[in-house]
């Protein structure tokens, strides 16, 4: 059975009100009176003809809320116009009326102005002029900035909920989560990521590993047996709540996202672990982009590359910068091919975690329990050569950790290791 993945970044839009020329077409008092009603996290399908050219749901909106809505097209020619009011049809903000009939989806984020209720209409390019038709499906989201179902903490920029679906129905929704996003991931490998929740956390893991492709995991019986000895932390040992995907990308430059959140919405602490990665030749670098809320930007981010065997000795350097940040577009997507390199600064390197310049970075305990073995996967011994980062990210900006062998000097594989906090709907 086929599963997709919706990932659903969500960011704060500037609008700009205006009266929408479907409002004359509507127009009746009170019009929520008699139309369908949808709350945050909903999904309502409708369907545009020459006779019905336009539709609408209402919702019960709070001030300073900011939503959400995406409308995409689900068959035929039709070219969709969105709009936004009171159920008076006053203070409209709309989607441009784009005449050119190639947009099938259209996203829209607008502030709620008042508390009340709002009507969401769905017309086509010309309105009652237009000449396209087809079937939509509406969903109606809270963003970044508002307290409701589905949402990170309330002070958030930035918030990761992804729904994973089945033949259209939702499976499982992680809320609030932390992402990570890999660059180039090699087509055709097995990989394997388990995510270990501490003081009992229940996290909830989604990968996306294809444009729309995908799964989520909550409780995954595989995992059981799985050991870790956690850097700063101590022995963990899988457990009911331990969460586990394995997968192989398609093609080269699919999209990688791991997300790490919560099946509740709960805030917590997680280890995440990635496996079937491999430094080779010996002058390979690999890398993935981490960003995680505002609300957990002060706590420690913890980031170990653990050789498998004694054959490689891991370098892992940490880099920021507008020349990552631009590789991502308004909606949080994320396009690796649009990092400038050259506009990037290295912030930390190290070596071996607990030495040098890594000294305040907590190394792998040295006796009894040391490293990882991943039931369903590999075992890793982490030792005293292995590379570990520590750091307090301040903000949501990304963060490029990049993977690679010290000097260039030699090939293996290696496991990722990642300690972090899920922030949660606190």
């Amino acid at each position: 059975m086929k599963k997709y993945i919706l990932i659903v970044l969500v960011f704060i839009f500037t609008s700009t009100l205006f009266v929408a020329p479907a409002a004359a077409q509507l127009g009746q008092t009170n019009y929520c009176d008699d139309s369908v009603s949808v709350v945050y996290g909903d999904s309502v399908t409708g369907q545009i003809t020459n006779a019905n050219f336009a539709s609408g749901f209402c919702f019960e909106g709070r001030a300073n809320e900011q939503i959400v809505i995406t409308v995409t097209v689900t068959n035929g020619n039709l070219q969709p116009f969105v709009f936004v009011s009171d159920p008076n049809l006053i203070e409209v903000f709309s989607s441009n009326a784009d005449t050119a009939g190639t947009e099938q989806t259209v996203v829209i984020g607008w502030t709620v102005p008042e508390n009340g209720q709002y009507l969401i209409g769905v017309s086509r390019a010309g309105v009652e002029s237009g000449t396209t038709t087809g079937g939509f499906e509406l969903k109606l989201d809270l963003g970044s900035g508002s307290s409701g179902t589905g949402l990170g903490n309330p002070e958030d920029d930035l918030v990761f909920n992804v729904t994973c679906t089945i033949n259209g129905q939702t499976s499982q929704e992680v809320r609030g989560g932390v992402q990570f996003s890999f660059i180039n991931v090699n087509p055709g490998y097995p990989y394997t990521v388990t995510v270990f929740g501490l003081d009992d956390f229940d996290p909830v893991l989604a990968v996306e590993y294809g444009v729309g492709i995908g799964t989520c995991n909550d409780d995954e019986p595989a995992a059981a047996g799985s050991e870790l000895a956690v850097p700063g932390f101590g022995y963990v040992s899988s457990n009911r709540l331990t969460s586990q995907v394995r997968f192989t990308t398609r093609n080269q430059g699919d999209p990688v996202n791991i997300t790490v959140g919560a099946l509740g919405g709960n805030s917590g602490q997680f280890v995440m672990v990635l496996e079937g990665l491999a430094i080779s030749p010996s002058t390979e670098l690999d890398g993935f982009v981490i960003r995680v809320p505002s609300s957990v930007a002060q706590e420690t981010l913890g980031v170990y590359m653990v050789s498998r065997y004694a054959d490689l000795d891991p370098i892992l350097s940490v880099w920021n910068g507008e020349g990552l940040n631009q590789a991502f577009d308004e909606f949080g997507e994320f396009y690796p091919d649009y990092i400038d390199y050259n506009n990037l600064l290295q912030v930390f390197e190290c070596d071996d975690a607990g030495a040098g310049t890594c000294a305040d970075t907590p190394p792998f305990p040295t006796t009894g329990g040391t490293g990882v073995r991943i039931a369903n996967g590999s075992s890793y011994i982490g030792g005293e050569y292995d590379a570990g980062i520590a750091l307090i990210p301040e903000t949501s900006d990304p963060l490029l950790y990049v993977f690679g062998s010290y000097n260039g000097a030699s090939a293996g594989t290696y496991a990722i290791m990642v300690i972090g906090n899920v922030p949660g709907e606190r």
